[in-house]
């Protein structure tokens, strides 16, 4: 009986191991999907990188400058087209 028990609890960490290391995978795939977004500029925080972009349909979104962006360029009023990742992390600009 105590070696049934052993073995089930063996085999529910085999199990949750396995699921665990597929989870890894899936959330570093999800890093690599960018979306690209053609818009006005609302306001720029230059010490935070952050940046408001009202899309063509009217919709105001918060984006943040990578490290390999310039957002020093672009000002209040200007158009431009964003590519960002899922964490909203600005990966190219373009005027």
């Amino acid at each position: 009986m105590k070696k049934e028990m052993v073995k089930k609890i063996v085999s529910v960490l085999v199990i949750a191991l396995f699921m665990v290391s597929f989870a890894g995978v899936a959330v570093s795939n999800d890093d690599k999907g960018t979306v690209t977004i053609k818009g006005t500029v609302v306001s720029i925080d230059g010490g935070s990188g952050e940046i408001v972009v009202k899309d063509e349909s009217g919709k105001m979104i918060t984006l943040t400058s990578g490290p390999t962006v310039d957002i020093t360029k672009l000002g209040a009023g200007d158009t431009a087209t964003f590519v960002h990742d899922s964490r909203m992390v600005i990966k190219s600009v373009t005027e």
